[in-house]
């Protein structure tokens, strides 16, 4: 037993010996000290140590007898820990001089060669230096985390395989993440992925590219411009990446630090500016505003909002949306268009702005309220879906004076309208309205200039009628002639006037025009084979009320009111396609001798209520004018009655009433100019051209001494020069 003890103690002193020289040689102190906490051996350092700190040290002394109070039970269990089996390692303050430093003391088991644990060996170390840097450290980590939270960038630290080794709070915000915590140990380009992260220009990112890995292969910084949509949004943002290297102590990369600069507000900021330039060039294209400003609301849609629309004040105080324009029509957006465009009127908000004149921004507003009608309290639930809106109303002014406004809807989850683009939206109102004006100006101005040249014309051809009229002078058919073909050739295509008869119950056809002579003489016909009564068809109507009758469109006339305004309107149709119909009473001197009657074929031109007016000016000129020979026609008829009783036979009319007798011809042709017959008219009677006939009138028109061909047929009237060809 004394033998396993020494050997016991021999290899104990071995230890020791060992230890010492290791703890020397490295300036670290050494205890031993065995199962009941005596010394059994402690080096140099470890007495320096002891004396510094309470006592000395004593070989065979107790151990517990050098330690402080204060210390004592904390390192007594330690060295129970050890002695039990476990490897301690304890840091703790003890007193040097005035002050204070940290060690780093671990209590190693001693075990024999058979494995028994037969003392404890405390090993100390001052990690003072170690302490007080990794103090500053720690100081300045928090710092850095204090600037990292309250910066406005997001900053992110990589590592070589792209992976997010440090994020702050600002990134995450950026991206819609809940905590920076969330973003710890991804990979970035999964991020990307999710984020829809694209090239400025809205291509597809290139790797090469990317700043991080420009500066892992060996760029000192490098820049690029991003755009995304953070998690929960599809809103587009805009962000400046900026990526720099950390090295390590060789050179190499270790980590890459990304920053992302969020510049959506300027790039809002620079899209709201190329709207405006861009929409310039759209009001300025055209001065017709109905559709430059559909075009400027699509464009809207297509930027900045998923519904546009632009109302303006009517002359008559009315609100009438004039554009409308939803970017989805298969979104949320379809719906909101059906609400604003029912019943339920106009949203408040609009309302609101034309009242004030101010403009309104709502960066989030529920659906059912912008509404505010019964019928989108009903749809409470798919607003619910839809989520808050986003509301910029802005009024349309100008010269103090509202005269409407736009309106720009966009869901929040897609953009979130923000006072920049307010003031962007505001500048947009005032080009529109200038654009407006503008046009409405240049209308008024066209219309005038319009009625200007209407009135000029209008004072032209009725000056234009009286000379005509005058000049056909007292014959009777020359003037129902000049009259038909006046009024048919200015406003035609059909003209037909029709007198009443003596006794009143009849509209007697007097002349029927056409440009066409082949149809003219059908039409002839036709109105000489229908007898119309004082009270039929349109002529019928207007001589029944004295006033003029204006029927746009004949087809689209009931059959039967068709009949009843032109009862031989199926007969007229198979030589003339009418379209449009005007109607005007012959008054003279408060009386109605007749009527005047127009139709039209071409679709595109239908009589308007200009053409009207312009037909009862006429028709009253040419009432006068008709009156005036239809009196004389019948004073010439009593004189003839007169003179016919004392005036040879005809064959024996003596030729020296005129200074060259009329030839065979001649007086045919003079038979025809008296019924009111045109040169062309009398060339396809007689079968011969229209030269021909021009001549024959030449030579009447010489022989019987009178200027014109009017003046021609009073003369030979008065000759009684008048006989039928069939005679």
């Amino acid at each position: 037993m004394e033998a396993e003890v020494r050997d016991t103690i021999a290899d104990i002193r071995q230890w020791v010996s060992l230890l010492q020289a290791i703890a020397d040689a490295g300036q670290q102190a050494m205890i031993v000290v065995g199962p009941e906490r005596r010394v059994l051996a402690f080096n140099r350092v470890a007495q320096q140590l002891a004396e510094a700190y309470y006592q000395p040290l004593t070989m065979g002394g107790l151990y517990d007898e050098a330690l402080r109070p204060e210390d004592r039970d904390d390192i007594v269990s330690y060295i129970q820990r050890a002695l039990d089996g476990a490897m301690v390692i304890a840091e703790r303050k003890i007193p040097q001089g005035e002050g204070q430093i940290w060690v780093e003391s671990h209590f190693t088991p001693l075990r024999d060669a058979a494995g028994t644990i037969r003392a404890v060996c405390i090993t100390t170390l001052s990690i003072d230096e170690r302490k007080r840097a990794e103090e500053k450290l720690r100081s300045a980590r928090d710092q850095l985390q204090a600037v990292l939270r309250n910066i406005a960038d997001g900053v992110a630290v990589l590592t070589p395989d792209r992976r997010i080794r440090y994020a702050n709070e600002a990134l995450a915000q950026l991206f819609g993440y809940s905590s920076a915590d969330e973003l710890i140990g991804l990979e970035l380009l999964a991020i990307y992925e999710r984020l829809q992260v694209r090239e400025e220009n809205g291509g597809p990112l290139s790797l090469e590219a990317m700043p991080s890995w420009q500066v892992f292969h060996g760029m000192p910084v490098a820049e690029a411009t991003y755009c995304f949509q953070p998690l929960g949004s599809s809103e587009d943002r805009w962000a400046v990446v900026r990526a720099r290297p950390v090295p390590d102590d060789r050179g190499n990369v270790r980590f890459a630090v990304k920053s992302f600069h969020d510049i959506t507000q300027l790039r809002r900021t620079e899209q709201g500016l190329r709207l405006l330039v861009d929409a310039g060039a759209i009001l300025g294209s055209s001065l017709e505003f109905e559709q430059i400003i559909s075009r400027v609301a699509e464009m809207v849609t297509s930027r900045i909002a998923n519904w546009c629309a632009i109302h303006l004040v009517a002359d008559d105080g009315q609100v009438v949306r004039v554009a409308a324009s939803h970017a989805d029509p298969g979104s949320w957006t379809a719906e909101l268009e059906a609400q604003l465009s029912g019943d339920g009127g106009m949203p408040d908000v609009i309302a609101n702005v034309l009242r004030s004149g101010r403009a309104e921004l709502y960066t989030e507003i529920p659906g059912e309220r912008l509404l505010g009608h019964k019928r989108a309290r009903k749809l409470v639930a798919f607003w619910d879906d839809v989520g808050p809106l986003s509301v910029i109303a802005a009024p349309l002014t100008r010269r103090e004076r509202v005269i409407g406004a736009i309106t720009l809807i966009s869901a929040t989850a897609y953009r979130r309208y923000i006072p920049a683009e307010l003031a962007v939206v505001e500048e947009l109102a005032r080009q529109i309205a200038q654009a407006v004006e503008n046009a409405r100006l240049y209308r008024e101005a066209r219309r005038a200039a319009e009625e200007a040249r209407r009135q000029a014309a209008r004072v032209q051809i009725l000056a234009e009628a009286s000379r005509i009229f005058a000049e056909a002078s007292l014959d009777f058919r020359a003037v129902l002639h000049a009259v038909g073909r006046f009024i048919g050739e200015r406003l035609g295509d059909l003209c037909v006037v029709r007198l009443l008869s003596d006794d009143g119950r009849w509209l007697e056809p007097a002349m029927v025009y056409h440009p066409d002579p082949a149809v003219q003489r059908a039409l002839r016909d036709v109105a000489a084979m229908t007898p119309l009564r004082a009270d039929q068809g349109i002529s019928g109507k207007v001589v029944q009320s004295g006033a003029a009758l204006l029927v746009p469109d004949v087809a689209a006339l009931p059959p039967e009111k068709r009949r009843s305004l032109m009862p031989s309107y199926e007969l007229v149709r198979e030589h003339f396609d009418l379209r449009s119909l005007l109607a005007a009473p012959l008054r003279e001197q408060g009386q109605v001798i007749g009527a005047i009657s127009l139709a039209r074929s071409a679709p595109e031109r239908p009589y308007s209520m200009d053409d009207q007016l312009l037909l009862q000016e006429l028709a009253d000129r040419a009432a006068l004018a008709i009156a005036n020979a239809r009196l004389y026609e019948r004073i010439m008829q009593r004189e003839r009655r007169l003179l016919g009783a004392f005036a040879p036979a005809a064959g024996e009319r003596s030729p020296a009433l005129i200074p060259e007798p009329l030839t065979k011809r001649e007086r045919e042709v003079l038979w025809y100019l008296a019924q009111g017959m045109t040169n062309q008219e009398i060339a396809d009677t007689l079968h011969v051209s229209q030269g021909t006939i021009k001549a024959h009138v030449e030579s009447i028109i010489g022989k019987l001494g009178v200027a014109n061909r009017t003046q021609a047929v009073v003369r030979a009237l008065e000759l009684g020069l008048l006989v039928s060809p069939l005679e």
